[in-house]
């Protein structure tokens, strides 16, 4: 199994907005976003996953520049929403041209934000063949909600990339059938109700506050670490290549990359009972406000 910090990709939504409903911080100072970065590298960690609507292509780019990290580094961004595009041909030019001006490196997945574009892929696939001619574009991909989002990707013929949620709460995507791209996990975290008993957000709907208590009042009985769990149970399935974590502070980051996977904890029936309980409703942040 590889070792953690090479299936780690650090998002970095919070870098660029105030993300999260346990997110009790905001959106960091840019200094120590830079913190966060450095960090990061000096850990091991060579992906980064981004898009326009974060607010952190510049910081990273930024970043990318000053340490002369292009060629090492791997960049995800996306294609924003393309509804009511009269020219979506355009808007991902433009919005690519965009990233790429930003990010001061090449893209190792461009992924669609808005999975119901993805069928475009299909429709119009010559177009997203010269897109990975003409720009430094590594591969496509789709970023996903539910299973049934994955469907119009299957007839492509492209070797798509899928970024999808999975957390020891959400087992939705275990056994899907994805593209023979690379597989992407993204919300281990949840938003961070699973590693943290806190709620900031006082618009939070009752029900998800309800699942955390409860979540957190079996760790409690188990004498299970949060983090420890939420790190193990991603880590050591194989229906993912890479899992992002997202982190407002440095001292969160290096707790997780000191996490010791010789020791990964071992679910039990109590877990797997919990998790199919859980209304698959509350699985999507969405839903949550």
């Amino acid at each position: 199994m590889p070792e953690l910090v090479d299936k780690i990709v650090l998002g970095t939504v919070q870098l660029g907005m105030d993300y999260g409903v346990t997110n009790s911080y905001g959106k960091p100072e840019k200094l120590e976003a830079i913190k966060i970065l450095e960090t990061a590298w000096e850990g091991g960690i060579r992906r980064f996953d981004t898009a326009p609507g974060y607010g952190s292509e510049e910081i990273l780019g930024e970043f990318i520049k000053i340490n002369g990290i292009q060629n090492e580094v791997k960049v995800l961004t996306k294609i924003p929403s393309l509804k009511n595009k009269k020219n979506y041909q355009l808007s991902i030019k433009s919005s690519l041209e965009e990233s790429l001006d930003k990010l001061k490196s090449k893209i190792e997945v461009l992924f669609f934000h808005d999975s119901e574009d993805s069928e475009l892929l299909v429709s119009d696939e010559i177009f997203f063949k010269n897109i990975r001619i003409n720009y430094p574009i590594k591969s496509l991909g789709v970023s996903v909600y539910a299973p049934n989002d994955v469907e119009p990707t299957l007839i492509s013929k492209l070797d798509l990339a899928c970024q999808f949620p999975a957390n020891i709460l959400d087992r939705r995507f275990e056994k899907n059938i994805f593209p023979l791209g690379k597989r992407y996990c993204r919300s281990i975290f949840l938003q961070g109700i699973l590693v943290s008993n806190n709620i900031s957000k006082k618009n939070t709907k009752s029900e998800v506050i309800q699942l955390q208590k409860e979540y957190h009042s079996l760790l409690s009985i188990e004498k299970i670490d949060p983090l420890q769990i939420a790190i193990s149970y991603i880590y050591k399935n194989d229906f993912c290549d890479f899992f992002l974590i997202g982190t407002e502070k440095e001292s969160q980051l290096k707790n997780i990359l000191a996490i010791d996977t010789k020791i990964l904890f071992e679910e039990n029936e109590s877990f797997i009972s919990f998790s199919k309980k859980v209304k698959k409703k509350w699985l999507d942040p969405r839903n949550w406000t």
